[in-house]
């Protein structure tokens, strides 16, 4: 999604709309997200397009899929 919108150049921001649990925290702040907002039941996360951290992150999750799933 985040290359895509950096490709395109018409997304401006991308933002969840996520669970209040810690699993969904860490996930979002490992990767690169601010939090922006928080509620009784969600909690929202803003990425950067232009931060390309994610895409580090991604290829080293396939390689250990692969070597602890495959």
């Amino acid at each position: 999604m985040l290359k895509f919108a950096r490709e395109t150049k018409q997304i401006e921001r991308i933002v969840t709309l996520s669970p209040l649990t810690l699993m969904a925290t860490n996930f979002h702040e490992r990767n690169g997200a601010i939090q922006i907002g928080l509620n009784a039941e969600t909690q929202n996360f803003e990425y950067s397009i232009a931060d390309t951290r994610w895409e580090k992150y991604m290829k080293d999750a396939k390689k250990w899929f692969s070597l602890h799933v495959g």
